[in-house]
């Protein structure tokens, strides 16, 4: 459903088989969900008068969970049950690696870790639930930096905050770590309401 700047619903919204993991911008007018378990990535789009209508169906060969804008074109997903903790995926369907990323030598069960796309620093966030870690990966040199810190217990999902900085929700501290994409952290905000 699409919301105005007040909350109010506008227009036409478009009701999924099924609940979505992740939903995400790709421009003005498109946007991404992810069906996890069932393989799937619906592409949506809103029409000028607000209609959501469902684009495309993306046939997927790993469950996707969260997922991120890497450009208009192409998305980074994270995925579960899979050796490739994160992967590209452009809007044709083009599941792709990247080529420079050492990820860690796990595999992801659903909801243990998820990623999102800082896209004017190439630099890609991965959670790690049960190892507390934030790894952050800059996918174009492969450097990395893994982020542990007595605050960050348990980081699921994270998103792009302000200024290219990251924001890491603390599930078992019901909190958000906000990070620099060098892995400094700059604030815990503790004790949010959930």
């Amino acid at each position: 459903m699409r919301l105005n700047e007040l909350l109010q619903r506008q227009g036409t919204p478009y009701k999924l088989n099924t609940n979505p993991c992740d939903v995400v911008c790709l421009s003005s007018d498109d946007f991404a969900a992810t069906l996890g378990k069932r393989k799937l990535v619906c592409l949506l789009s809103v029409s000028k008068d607000n209609v959501i209508g469902l684009t495309r169906i993306i046939n997927t060969t790993s469950k996707f969970y969260s997922i991120s804008c890497m450009s208009p074109l192409r998305m980074v997903v994270s995925s579960y049950d899979d050796p490739r903790p994160a992967r590209m995926l452009s809007v044709d369907g083009v599941e792709s690696d990247f080529d420079h990323v050492t990820f860690p030598v796990k595999t992801y069960t659903i909801d243990e870790s998820m990623c999102t796309y800082v896209q004017s620093k190439n630099t890609l966030v991965l959670t790690d639930r049960d190892a507390h870690t934030v790894y952050i990966y800059n996918t174009v040199n492969g450097t990395s930096r893994a982020v542990t810190n007595k605050n960050i217990r348990e980081p699921s999902c994270a998103c792009v905050g302000p200024n290219d900085t990251v924001l890491v929700y603390i599930k078992n501290k019901h909190a958000i770590a906000h990070l620099t994409i060098d892995g400094d952290v700059l604030d815990i905000l503790i004790n949010l309401v959930v």
